[in-house]
């Protein structure tokens, strides 16, 4: 064997954090060890070529470009998958499900697609880890994939040299385990793509749910290329059924698409979803002088508790909110505006009993909150998005409904004081957690010697309504490029 010296390697360990990395974590000038030898390795970057770590000259170390390569690979797998960042893996057109999509692929040559990792993994809070141990057998994944309830969601495999083997493969056919089998390759300074070379026990990969109809979010590339225009009128009639049903029904058929350059919809989509991805709730009303400086916690667990003020929420068992009335006052005012309404029933003395809401996803699932007595009846439900915060009166802060009425002078028909109970806000946020990604925003008052809550940040889940008004926008564009722009001349025109 030659000297280690040479080889290129992609992994080592970082001591500081007992953990191994891959180059595109490293610190260029920090000292890392060998996973092998436990020599020091030291990150070398260039201008022209690929990241690595390397050994002292004339090393003895027995690692191996094999063993490098497979390691490096699923680090940076597990790495980009806990950092909920894009990763490159490609599906070649022959293991595809045999349906009326591959045939379209097969017709237009195309040997690979990609297929971004929310096809799979579409639940923001999944616990990502290399080596992890598959429950009930003697197994474990070079990364394995599980939800907060510990459920198994993928089990990943990295094929340098070696394929899964054979009674691990029977194992997680015969126990129904999501799994990929994934050939890395080195990309760029220091990234890795990956082919998938087999798959098993996929629901999004069953023939029946892998049909055109719900591609959105995957076919990009091939939309700008030369399948473009037979693919487009396909994708056009079916995103058509989700989004905007009336909006082009009778025009595809006027519309030539070889005179006119189409534009491609799925970049709108995605440039909706990564500006909406993220909202922050804040308090309105401070008991104290506002905190200077603020930082994010990421919320694990929510439950009621005591305190001398009565039933408050109680986040991660150690922070209180600054003010509980308005941090969920301003909580249902925020969703109210930002998903066209959160409707409530109070009963005759104001206290509020039931609230619900409706989200979707980037898979274009929608999911209803619904929180309270459900089975209450009152006359009439409320809309959160018309609360008002009163504190005209210090000692006394309250939330009331105030709707517009136009047969007052006003313009207001001011509403009975509304009361929240503490639990209400605890069992919204509780069913929150498991949809969306939540972070509280903490901070401390410079008299105190605690943090409290000041706000919310809600990632994962969007408006329906929001993307309708987009997506509608941006067809409306195209079709005003389409008729009122004259078609490209060529030379022979």
């Amino acid at each position: 064997m030659g000297s280690s010296s040479y080889i290129r390697i992609s992994y080592a360990y970082d001591p500081e954090i007992d953990s191994l990395i891959s180059i595109a974590k490293a610190t260029k000038g920090k000292a890392y060890q060998c996973p092998e030898c436990r020599a020091v390795l030291r990150k070398r970057a260039g201008e022209y070529r690929r990241e690595h770590f390397y050994h002292p000259k004339d090393s003895k170390c027995s690692i191996s470009e094999e063993t490098s390569l497979h390691y490096g690979a699923k680090l940076y797998l597990k790495e980009r998958l806990v950092d909920n960042r894009p990763v490159e893996i490609s599906f070649p057109t022959s293991i595809l499900p045999g349906n009326e999509f591959r045939a379209l692929l097969a017709k237009e040559e195309i040997e690979k697609i990609q297929i971004p990792v929310r096809r799979f993994l579409p639940d923001p809070l999944i616990i990502h880890k290399n080596e992890g141990e598959i429950d009930g057998s003697s197994f474990k994944a070079d990364v394995i994939s599980k939800n907060p309830q510990r459920d198994i969601l993928m089990i990943w495999e990295i094929l340098v040299s070696h394929e899964i083997e054979p009674d691990k493969r029977r194992w997680l056919d015969e126990n129904g385990m999501p799994y990929l089998e994934l050939k890395p390759a080195e990309k760029g300074f220091d990234e890795f793509s990956f082919e998938v070379a087999s798959f098993g026990n996929l629901s999004c990969l069953k023939p029946e749910a892998f049909k055109l109809a719900s591609l959105i979010d995957i076919y990009q590339n091939e939309l700008q290329g030369p399948f473009a225009e037979r693919f487009l009128r396909y994708f056009l009639d079916n995103i058509e059924e989700l989004v905007f049903d009336q909006l082009i029904s009778n025009m595809s058929h006027s519309i030539n698409p070889s005179d006119h350059q189409i534009p491609c919809h799925v970049e709108g989509v995605n440039k909706f979803f990564k500006t909406h991805e993220t909202f922050e709730i804040w308090q309105t009303y401070f008991k104290d002088p506002k905190p200077e400086e603020f930082s994010y916690v990421p919320l694990k667990e929510i439950k009621l508790e005591e305190s001398k003020y009565g039933p408050a929420p109680k986040f991660n068992g150690r922070y209180y909110a600054n003010s509980k009335l308005n941090l969920c006052g301003e909580t249902f005012i925020k969703f109210a505006e930002r998903f066209a309404g959160m409707m409530s029933r109070a009963d005759l003395n104001g206290k509020l009993r039931s609230i619900s809401t409706s989200v979707f996803f980037k898979d274009f699932t929608k999911a209803m909150i619904e929180i309270g007595d459900k089975e209450f009846e009152c006359l009439e439900m409320d809309n959160l998005q018309f609360l008002v915060f009163d504190n005209s009166n210090p000692k006394d802060p309250h939330y009331r409904i105030q709707m517009p009425d136009k047969n007052m002078d006003t313009g207001f028909a001011k509403k009975p004081r509304l009361d929240f109970p503490a639990e209400l806000f605890v069992d919204f946020l509780k069913d929150l957690m498991t949809i969306a990604k939540i972070d509280l925003i903490v901070g401390m008052r410079s008299n105190a010697s605690y943090e409290s809550v000041y706000g919310l940040k809600i990632s994962g889940i969007y408006s329906i309504k929001a993307f309708n008004l987009w997506m509608r926008k941006a067809v409306f564009d195209s079709l005003k490029q389409i008729f009122f722009c004259p078609p490209p001349r060529t030379a022979g025109d």
